[in-house]
């Protein structure tokens, strides 16, 4: 359960936030909120809690079920997904695949929010497309500020540039593309054979034309451009508070540890444990 943060529900609006539904299905619609969010959690005080925690800042749409999750979720038509695992029916791992697999939304971000937190829970999260897996107990101030640096931070696959292009606009065909190639990485990470051949046959380019495409994009080749992703992704993860440094590197796609420190290190100026004992002293 999430300690309550928010004022209590006085009246159907709060600030000009229009507050509609009881029971499974909540509304918010804040007129000045830019960005929507999709809250499935079938534990109704929980819901609430979270409707009202993001309606300040978001347009909100809560439900009960893995069913309206996908049914909602997979149009893309929400800007994050936060999600529970443990839902009747269809459950969180279904909306995760509804949503993100074969490549849909790849502009959708999907958070985890659950009491299971093995790794294996959060390998199988990953693998399925979410974007990023949080533990509960949290408070509702630390979760607010994992989604406002998740939906604010630059998208990762636009990261994947040199210092010259960093600050280059994207039109929307190249963004497009970029993600595509984004999702097809994560996706494939946990494949053995995976490599720029896998990349190229999965986006029906040649190696030649996509090796030019990336390079006109990013300034660096796809083999570099994978790499980014991975170490980028790492980085996430360990934000996100997970430190066992082998699995991690896993998840990554890196088949052994040596070689996961060495890319590490290589990208981020040190090593893995000790980007994590620095985010330790910042988080105190």
């Amino acid at each position: 359960m999430l300690p309550e943060e928010t004022p209590d529900d006085a009246g159907e609006t709060v600030s000009g936030i229009s507050v509609q539904g009881e029971g499974e299905s909540v509304d918010i619609q804040d007129p000045t909120a830019t960005h929507s969010i999709l809250i499935v959690e079938d534990d109704e005080e929980l819901r609430r809690m979270l409707s009202r925690s993001f309606g300040s800042d978001y347009k909100v749409k809560a439900v009960a079920t893995g069913e309206e999750g996908i049914e909602l979720g997979s149009g893309g038509h929400y800007d994050i997904i936060l999600t529970d695992i443990m839902l009747p029916g269809k459950d969180g791992h279904d909306v995760i695949r509804a949503v993100k697999g074969e490549g849909r939304n790849a502009d959708v971000k999907v958070i985890v929010l659950s009491s299971l937190s093995s790794d294996d829970e959060m390998l199988r999260a990953y693998q399925e497309g979410a974007d990023m897996y949080l533990s509960k107990p949290i408070s509702l101030k630390m979760l607010r500020h994992h989604v406002s640096h998740l939906h604010s931070e630059q998208d990762i696959s636009l990261m994947l540039v040199s210092p010259s292009t960093q600050a280059r606009n994207f039109n929307q065909e190249e963004r497009k593309f970029l993600l595509r190639c984004r999702t097809i990485i994560n996706e494939s990470l946990m494949e053995e054979d995976f490599g720029i051949e896998t990349l190229a046959r999965k986006l029906a380019m040649s190696h030649s034309s996509l090796y030019k495409k990336i390079k006109g994009l990013t300034g660096v080749s796809i083999i570099e451009f994978i790499n980014e992703y991975k170490i980028c992704k790492a980085v996430a993860l360990f934000r996100q508070g997970m430190t066992n440094v082998q699995t991690v590197g896993e998840m990554c796609g890196f088949r052994d540890i040596k070689t996961f420190r060495e890319a590490f290190k290589k990208r981020m100026n040190m090593p893995p444990k000790q980007f994590i004992q620095s985010l330790s002293r910042d988080d105190s």
